[in-house]
């Protein structure tokens, strides 16, 4: 395990450093992750959360989607119930998924019914889903709304956040983009209190199969580079996790998240940067693998997570208090990081 309490000096000395950069000069930061699966947390990332200083978790507890025959669907996606030591510590962002094909095929009318409908499933969430008991009190003052919309779609979304705004009475967030957040008179700028700049996949693997489509540092160079401030308070959003795009016959299958450490020690053959071949038939992580697949895999290293903040903090242009979210909260995931890699990203945005 490479996050663990071996590392509590590093903290320590951390925590003074960051102590020190407290000055007149340096803005204070909130620390954060996302929370994007089912089920309790574990011990292990509880762990990770509370040495990391965290005090906000955006979890996913349900999904919209568009069905044909019954239209916009809110799927539920969370069954963790967090304990009262835990949410004494922490704040819960409810965050909320909707797919574009939902807002591009729906009436203003029906945007309008859906947004209160949404609010009213997420109060419903905090109170009841989300606590393991009814007595505990659970620190919930904003809701996020994440969608990939079009400038097509831009008009209706963002009526929709309206109604999101005036049927709820927390703050709204919503997440943006790197496309949208460089080119806000294309895409628009969301009707919300806050944004949380997205800084990962930033292209679609499988149109640029020689580039780490999470993160490219190429990429993300030419999105925050700019010169204009955007309009919206910002917060960060940035990745540790993996993808596996698996091919048969040269065409894509399959993408495996949560990458197995051990996976390229069953390959016989590296084509390139990022590509593998594997050697024979095997299970690993419950996931299969036959012999002679080729396999895409793109991880996020420590280097490349700390030369992306780096970018981040030197080009964008923060209002106080910011929030920096690592996506995401996951065993699996995580424990492929330093705990000084994690610390560094956010003692970075400390000290800008």
């Amino acid at each position: 395990m490479k996050f663990g309490i071996k590392l509590v000096a590093f903290v320590v000395g951390m925590n003074f450093i960051l102590s020190a950069c407290s000055g007149p000069d340096a803005q204070q930061m909130e620390r954060a992750f996302y929370y994007w699966k089912s089920g309790d947390i574990s011990l292990f990332e509880k762990h990770v959360f509370e040495e990391s200083n965290a005090s906000k978790l955006y979890v996913k507890i349900f999904e919209i989607t568009l069905d044909d025959l019954k239209g916009a669907i809110p799927q539920s996606k969370a069954y963790t119930e967090f304990t009262e030591e835990f949410l004494d510590r922490a704040e819960i962002i409810p965050t909320i998924f909707i797919e574009n094909d939902v807002i591009a095929k729906s009436t203003i009318e029906q945007l309008d019914e859906l947004a209160k409908n949404t609010v009213s499933l997420t109060d419903k969430f905090i109170n009841d889903k989300l606590k393991a008991n009814s007595s505990d009190v659970l620190n919930c003052s904003e809701i996020q709304i994440d969608c990939d919309w079009l400038a097509s779609s831009k008009e209706r979304y963002f009526e929709f956040l309206k109604a999101i705004k005036k049927y709820s009475d927390k703050q709204i967030s919503c997440t943006v983009r790197l496309y949208p957040y460089k080119f806000t008179k294309e895409m628009g700028v969301p009707p919300v209190d806050r944004a949380m700049l997205l800084c990962y996949n930033l292209l679609n693997p499988k149109n640029h199969p020689k580039k780490n489509t999470i993160l490219d540092l190429e990429e993300l160079k030419k999105y925050v580079q700019t010169d204009k401030k955007y309009p919206l308070p910002i917060d960060i959003g940035l990745p540790a996790y993996s993808s596996c795009y698996m091919f048969v016959n040269g065409k894509f299958d399959e993408v495996i998240h949560a990458v197995p450490e051990n996976l390229e020690k069953i390959t016989v053959e590296k084509m390139g940067e990022l590509w593998y071949t594997i050697e024979h038939d095997t299970s690993l992580n419950y996931n299969y693998f036959k012999g002679g697949q080729q396999i895409k895999i793109e991880r996020v290293s420590n280097e490349l997570l700390i030369d992306a903040t780096e970018m981040i903090v030197n080009n964008i242009e923060f209002d106080d208090s910011p929030t920096v979210a690592i996506y995401h909260l996951d065993e699996n995931e995580l424990n492929q990081y330093k705990h000084e890699t994690l610390d560094s990203v956010y003692f970075l945005f400390s000290k800008r």
